[in-house]
């Protein structure tokens, strides 16, 4: 009985020790929790951003269009890269202020840090109408910080130069670079035309069956079929060349070596060009059937393309 008594004891002992040092854990976590929130450069969510302009020399502004995501306004009128801008936003909006330097922003100071005029600038507004800019400035010594001012704030920040990475970028690396936006589960038809040619008409009458016209049943490689199509699918932009050209001719594409299209239920998706090639820059001249700009493609794109419909056969050995 005295045995089970001084167990009793001890377990009430051990659940008043577990109870204080529980209590203490929780106040440090909340209290880590609530320095680190201090911490942050912005006191919003990446999630509330509608508008972002980058300002270094000229202006890239980016609006969000509801459900159609990102657009580029500003320097051009274009798609935008849901995934860049995501990442960027969500990098920039969660960085950290890794230390004041100044409390007061010391007039000759800014110019000595890059602060005046800035490196760089951004300007985010959120829905509710709040709009921060961040200025960064020079590099620190060690160059993995960077100097930082905020609107409305008299300090001088210290912020992780992987901020100022974050956003020093060029109106490219913001655009949307899918060649063709083609869900090729949709897609009923595609023909390939070579020099204005039709070479082949790869049909998909229902799901998980595709054919070439021309070829006998059965002897179509679906393989093949279905790397050609997600070879299209996955083609990137490599540069944007003409946003307006003069002359389609300039570029070849006024007489096409490659045309291909997209068919859906005898509706024309998508129709896609590829013209001359440049040496220099090592890819083809290329533009989609609705739009005027003339972008490039790698120089290795029509590796994937067949040239006649036999090359989609099942070759027997």
């Amino acid at each position: 009985m005295r045995f089970f008594k001084k167990t009793i004891f001890w377990l009430i002992i051990l659940s008043v020790i577990s109870g204080v040092f529980y209590f203490f854990d929780e106040k440090v976590t909340e209290k880590e929790i609530a320095e680190e929130e201090q911490r942050r450069i912005f006191t919003f969510e990446p999630a509330d951003v509608i508008s972002i302009e980058i300002s270094k020399g000229g202006s890239v502004i980016l609006v969000k269009k509801g459900t159609a995501g990102w657009v580029i306004e500003k320097p051009i009128m274009a798609y935008a890269d849901q995934a860049a801008i995501d990442d960027m936003l969500s990098n920039t909006v969660k960085a950290k202020i890794d230390g004041v330097l100044f409390k007061e922003t010391p007039a000759d100071k800014l110019k000595e840090m890059g602060l005046e005029p800035p490196y760089i600038t951004v300007t985010l507004k959120t829905s509710s109408g709040i709009s921060t800019s961040l200025s960064l400035g020079d590099r620190g010594p060690t160059l993995n910080v960077a100097f930082a001012i905020l609107s409305g704030d008299k300090r001088i920040l210290r912020v992780h130069a992987d901020v100022r990475s974050e956003i020093d970028k060029m109106p490219y690396d913001f655009r949307d670079k899918t060649v063709v936006a083609m869900d090729p589960k949709i897609v009923k038809e595609v023909d390939i035309l070579w020099n204005e040619k039709k070479a082949i008409t790869i049909l998909h009458p229902q799901e998980n069956i595709w054919d070439i016209e021309g070829v006998l049943k059965g002897k179509s490689d679906l393989t093949k079929i279905l790397n050609t199509l997600y070879g299209i699918k996955k083609a990137k932009v490599k540069a944007f060349i003409d946003e307006n050209p003069h002359s389609l001719s300039t570029y070849g594409l006024d007489k096409p070596r490659l045309k291909i299209k997209f068919i859906d239920n005898k509706n024309l998706l998508e129709t896609l060009l590829i013209g001359e090639k440049d040496k220099k820059l090592r890819g083809f001249y290329a533009k989609r059937g609705g739009d005027r700009n003339v972008f490039l493609l790698e120089e290795e794109f029509l590796d994937g393309i067949p040239d006649e419909a036999t090359d989609l056969e099942v070759k027997e050995d």
